[in-house]
């Protein structure tokens, strides 16, 4: 397979990047409020944290599952794992990406 086709974003990078913006949120969300923002107010966390993080795990879910179904359609249809290259010329190995079927 292609690096250049598989464009996903690991889950770890997606919640750091999430976290980050959540703490930005937050830093200006107790600003515009008039409160100090080295003060515990954990409902201001919670409201700027978990939005995003609720977000993001129900994009890497629709993720998963679309990959998954992609990977079961093209096993179905007699394609390639990696490409989606029509193998019933070729059905020892894919002449696209060079991928072995299993």
């Amino acid at each position: 397979m292609k690096d250049s086709q598989n464009l996903s974003i690991s889950p770890p990078i997606v919640f750091g990047l999430f976290l980050a913006m959540s703490a930005l949120f937050a830093r200006v969300a107790l600003a515009a409020a008039g409160l100090p923002s080295a003060a515990t107010h954990w409902q201001f966390w919670l409201l700027a944290v978990a939005p995003p993080l609720a977000g993001a795990a129900g994009l890497y879910a629709y993720r998963r599952d679309q990959s998954a179904r992609q990977r079961e359609r093209r096993s179905r249809t007699g394609c390639c794992q990696g490409c989606g290259y029509d193998l019933r010329a070729t059905p020892s190995q894919c002449p696209e990406c060079g991928t072995i079927p299993t």
